[in-house]
């Protein structure tokens, strides 16, 4: 991209000599000049005529007060603006200045390394000089952002007239010269690939060859004392922050179960792992099912480290250490040093379970108990996968199979009472009323006009004893619950009392299987009620209306 320039010209690669600056040497600066329009200074905002103090003078040339305005354009960009076609493109070169130390024996001269930035946009250049610890020296931004005059003079916003040297430009950056800004002389030692390809690629400007920054004197006496205050014995640290900053809130999770079935009473229980990647700590929880008859008490294992040995819990406070004492140097009162042993042979750090050993299958030891790892969630799968490369996660089945409920038997009817009255004592602790059920072929919506819904039988009783063969009984059997009675009618000189033969109840068939019902009421059928045989005769009217109306439906 071939980048133009008015006025001062900063991107231009061809670069013309000035003439000295002595009386008769001076150019007209009008000369060639067609344009010397004068801009329109007023301006009318919110009703009131203000004068706008950006606006440029005869000729579109700045007035006192104002900086030369840059007009750089690019030629991709259709004529916008320099600071819009090159807006966040920074040219970066690294260099170093040398500075001279006198009065030491020590040094002579010092290596300050630099960083150069030159602003595409409006030609502004910034020195910032890399921090060292320890130096000593301010450090940081040398020079401001700004255009900075190759004279070294410093500029003011009320200079009309610019040097012949001019402002410094991309032209005169580039890696292995030397620049010279404000007194101090930057050699140019690198930068970094957009400044590469942009002066090679759209400008054409060949750019050096990369070259060292010398050695700092400096650097190195600062660094031979660093060496010399480090201990002679090595240092061990447990970096705890860094762990737990890079895994925070990251738990794996195992499924287990502690078979205890050979002790007595024993069962199968099982327990939730949780692995804490943050300190490497380990928690199991119990998961008690319903009806268990366990308290659930909370953790089975507080989260804590977990040691591979128990004898290591019976270890008091002291006893083993991770560093071991070789001597004690000094009084034996007072201040004293001690000499640890920077091998660590003698380490007598607890083996405890980490994440490398908990796996799909594995049998870990939880305070005397062997459980038995079946299954995990799927961010432990993750994690097994991106750091142990582990990609077989299949469960291991360990439940056991459900069990039938036994049904509970009804025991027998004790005799007192009805059917019912026993019932309630089976099914209740607390004995109540037996409720009423209503009849299977009873109606919902009952009138007046329906009858009594009471079907009657002349029926006799079924035996070949001659004395029970001129017996009579009324059979009555009653929809609204199912419920029959018996009444023996009167006989003259029969001997045998009249009356309620059997009261009105629910009476089981012969095989006991279910009540008497409507469909064993038949004309001529033998029925047998609380072991009596009987024989339907005659039905009444209504009777045989209703057994109709239900055989029909």
């Amino acid at each position: 991209r071939r980048v133009t320039s008015v006025h001062s010209q900063p991107h231009s690669v061809t670069r013309k000599m000035a003439l000295p600056f002595l009386p008769g040497c001076t150019p007209d600066r009008t000369l060639g000049k067609t344009n010397f329009h004068k801009s329109q200074a007023l301006a009318k905002r919110n009703g009131v005529m203000t004068l706008d103090q950006t606006m440029p003078g005869i000729g579109g040339l700045a007035v006192s007060g104002q900086r030369p305005k840059m007009t750089v354009t690019s030629s991709g960009t259709d004529g916008l603006p320099a600071w819009h076609g090159f807006r966040s493109k920074v040219l970066r070169f690294n260099g170093f200045f040398q500075e001279a130390v006198v009065e030491s024996n020590t040094e002579q001269f010092r290596v300050r390394e630099c960083t150069i930035l030159f602003y595409l946009e409006d030609d502004s250049v910034q020195v910032n000089e890399k921090a060292t610890s320890n130096s000593g020296m301010p450090q940081g931004t040398l020079v401001r952002r700004g255009r900075i005059l190759k004279s070294g003079e410093l500029t003011s916003s009320f200079d009309e007239d610019v040097p012949p040297e001019g402002y410094f430009g991309i032209n005169d950056f580039n890696v292995g010269i030397e620049v010279t800004i404000y007194g101090r002389t930057f050699k140019v030692t690198d930068c970094d690939a957009f400044t590469r390809d942009y002066l090679t690629g759209t400008l054409g400007i060949i750019v050096g060859g990369s070259s060292d920054v010398p050695s700092d004197p400096h650097k190195e006496i600062l660094q031979d004392a660093a060496d010399r205050i480090k201990p002679g014995r090595p240092y061990f640290r447990d970096d705890t922050l860094r762990q737990f900053l890079d895994h925070d809130r990251q738990v794996l999770r195992f499924y287990c179960v502690w078979d205890d079935t050979v002790s007595i009473f024993g069962d199968k229980r099982y327990m939730v792992l949780h692995y804490y990647l943050s300190d490497d700590t380990i928690e199991v929880t119990e998961i008690l099912p319903a009806n268990s008859g366990r308290d659930k008490c909370g953790a089975f294992f507080g989260r804590n480290k977990l040691t591979k040995d128990v004898t290591a819990l019976s270890k008091f406070p002291g006893a083993v250490t991770k560093r071991t004492v070789l001597n004690t140097l000094g009084p034996a009162v007072g201040k004293n040093r001690f000499i640890l042993d920077s091998t660590r042979a003698a380490d007598g750090a607890d083996d405890v379970y980490t994440d490398a050993d908990l796996k799909i299958g594995n049998r870990i030891l939880v305070l005397g108990r062997l459980m038995l790892l079946c299954d995990c969630d799927e961010f432990t799968k993750e994690h097994y996968t991106s750091k142990f490369g582990v990609t077989e996660f299949a469960p291991i089945d360990v439940s056991e199979p459900a069990t039938v409920p036994p049904v509970a038997k009804v025991p027998p009817p004790t005799g007192f009472g009805t059917e019912e009255d026993s019932m309630v004592s089976v099914e209740r602790l607390v004995l109540t009323a037996p409720k009423r059920k209503s009849g299977k072929y009873m109606p919902t919506d009952v009138t007046a006009a329906d009858g009594s819904f009471i079907l009657r039988f002349l029926a006799t009783l079924d035996s070949e004893d001659p004395l029970a063969a001129d017996r009579e009984f009324i059979i009555s059997y009653f929809l609204e619950d199912d419920t029959c009675s018996v009444y023996e009618m009167p006989k003259h000189n029969s001997g045998i009392s009249a009356g309620m033969f059997l009261q009105r109840g629910s009476y089981k068939v012969p095989d006991g299987s279910r009540n008497v019902g409507v469909e064993d009421l038949h004309i001529g059928a033998p029925i047998s009620v609380n072991g009596f045989g009987f024989i339907f005769r005659e039905a009444d009217e209504y009777a045989s209306k209703m057994l109709a109306e239900i055989r029909s439906a």
